[in-house]
């Protein structure tokens, strides 16, 4: 059976940090980033924008690399769009 869904998240434009809600995102933009440089300073202008997923369930394709780096809105895979495009670079 397959079900589909819209999932939200938000994620950083410089280090592909990724974010459930709205509220955790803009305090890494105010932080400017959790990544600091080896000389000390976080000054990238750090930007999360809103990702939107729509997933279709599909238990008999696995979710993998091919999901999580994906970059495109769409996802069919036993996830159902919870984890598409977390880790695209």
């Amino acid at each position: 059976m397959e079900t589909t869904n819209t999932y939200r998240f938000f994620q950083c434009r410089v280090c592909k940090l990724s974010f459930d809600n709205r509220t955790d995102a803009l305090a890494h933009e105010q932080a400017g980033g959790y990544r600091i440089n080896i000389f000390g300073e976080s000054r990238a202008n750090h930007r999360a924008i809103s990702m939107e997923v729509r997933g279709t369930r599909r238990e008999d394709i696995k979710c993998g690399g091919r999901c999580l780096v994906a970059t495109g809105p769409d996802c069919e895979c036993q996830c159902g769009g919870e984890h598409h495009g977390r880790y695209a670079a």
